[in-house]
C-alpha cells in the first residue's frame, strides 16, 4: 500500500493556540497549533502539528486526546457528515431565497409552490 503524506490524510479544523500544560512548539520551533482531526480514522479527535505541515513543515505531530472507541468514531462521523448536508442544504435555500426576493425567479418560484411571496401590505 502506498504511503499518503500527511497533509492528504488529514483534515482539519480550526487552529487553537490554546495550552493546558506548557506550550508545544514543533521542530521549527514555531507554536504548535492544536488541530482537531475529521478524517475516517479519528473523527474529533484533537493532535499538535506543525503549523507549516501542509506545505511541508518539519513533521511534528502528537496526539492530544486518547483514541476513542469504535462506536464513538462512527458516531461523530455521522454527526459530522449531518452537519455538512445540513450546511449545504441551507447555503442552496438561502441562494433560492435570494433569487426569489430579487424579483428574478418570481414567476418560476411561486409556480413551483416553494417560496410563497406577496405583495407588500398583502398577506
Amino acid at each position: 500500500m502506498e504511503k499518503l503524506p500527511y497533509s492528504k490524510l488529514v483534515s482539519s479544523s480550526r487552529w487553537e493556540f490554546v495550552y493546558d500544560e506548557e506550550k508545544r512548539r514543533c521542530f521549527c520551533n514555531k507554536l504548535a497549533p492544536r488541530e482537531t482531526s475529521w478524517s475516517d480514522l479519528n473523527p474529533g479527535r484533537r493532535y499538535y502539528g506543525c503549523p507549516n505541515f501542509r506545505v511541508g513543515g518539519c513533521g511534528f505531530f502528537k496526539w492530544y486526546d486518547d483514541k476513542l472507541c469504535n462506536r464513538a468514531n462512527e458516531v461523530i462521523r455521522e454527526l459530522h457528515d449531518s452537519k455538512r448536508k445540513l450546511a449545504k442544504e441551507n447555503t442552496r435555500l438561502r441562494k433560492q431565497i435570494m433569487k426569489c426576493g430579487s424579483g428574478e425567479m418570481f414567476e418560476s418560484c411561486s409556480r413551483s409552490g416553494n417560496v410563497k411571496m406577496f405583495e407588500s401590505g398583502g398577506v
